[in-house]
């Protein structure tokens, strides 16, 4: 199921990665504005998810540490937005779930990254260097989804793609801001 759910949500996943300032990430240069603009994003994304997810083994509290981070770089924190996931069975809630932790993960690289950048103060990105045991969340969860309950659901690719669609709707409203 895990292939499954990378091919069919690869083209939306590089899409976001091009708006969420990843050359910036890599290269070293991001900026404390472009910072701020990208834990709003999260902010915002993480709020809703985990306030729909509402799975107790999957408990994240990644909204509470971006807010803490918008707090310290003194970044206005965004209203809340509607999320309109559009399903609520087990199924879908996985493929939002794929996509949280999986960006949940791609936050530790990203922490190193920004270790290593002279325009951002260390401290200020929490968010990205605290990831909640993800690796184990990650590893459970790919053990879940082993379960025959989810060989080949439509609601979990369809939960996946709608999640990475309201990341790049925040995005592009975050970006279009400025």
């Amino acid at each position: 199921m895990i292939s499954e759910l990378r091919q069919a949500t690869k083209k939306l996943h590089s899409d976001l990665e091009d708006k969420m300032f990843s050359k910036e990430i890599m290269n070293g240069n991001l900026k404390t504005d472009q910072l701020i603009d990208l834990l709003k994003i999260n902010y915002m994304f993480y709020q809703a998810v985990e306030e729909f997810l509402e799975l107790p083994t999957y408990k994240l509290s990644r909204s509470r540490l971006a807010f803490n981070d918008l707090n310290i770089l003194n970044g206005e924190i965004p209203k809340n937005v509607d999320y309109g996931f559009r399903g609520n069975c087990l199924s879908y809630k996985y493929g939002v779930l794929y996509v949280s932790l999986g960006a949940t993960l791609g936050s530790k690289l990203i922490a190193k990254k920004l270790d290593k950048n002279p325009l951002i103060s260390s401290g200020s990105y929490t968010f990205y260097s605290t990831t909640d045991n993800v690796f184990l969340l990650w590893k459970k969860f790919l053990d879940e989804l082993k379960n025959p309950k989810f060989v080949l659901s439509n609601k979990i690719i369809e939960g996946g793609v709608d999640a990475f669609e309201f990341f790049t709707k925040i995005s592009n409203q975050i970006n279009k801001k400025k």
